[in-house]
Order: C-alpha cells, then structure tokens, then sequence
C-alpha cells in the first residue's frame, strides 16, 4: 500500500496510525518473535517506509517520537 499510496502520504500515514496498524505491527515484531514469516513482511514493510521517509512526516513522527 505504501506504494500505491505514494501520491496521498499524509492521508495513507493517518489511517495507518488510527487504525492502529502500526502499533500492533510493532506489538506483534515483538511479541511473536519465532515468527519469521512476519518478521520478513515487517522488515520489507518497514525498509520500504524508509526508502520514502521523508514523505511519511506523521509516521515517523508516531514511530520514532510516540
């Protein structure tokens, strides 16, 4: 979705936020760590966001401040 959603970030970071997606993606990174199939999505996930940080202002700001 970050891809599609390239033109709409602030839009596409405020519903991951809301919803709680990026919250419980982290919880769960955490909490089911034998789980190497999510931990492999999470990483491609996360690495994507980093490619286009810049553009996600409201959820770097949620991830790294909150």
């Amino acid at each position: 979705m970050l891809i599609y959603m390239k033109t709409n970030p602030k839009i596409f970071d405020y519903i991951l936020i809301k919803n709680r997606f990026i919250q419980n993606s982290i919880d769960y990174f955490f909490k089911y760590q034998w789980n190497n199939f999510y931990h492999q999505k999470f990483v491609v996930l996360f690495s994507t966001y980093l490619k286009k940080e810049s553009n996600h202002k409201e959820l770097t700001e949620f991830i790294f401040c909150k």
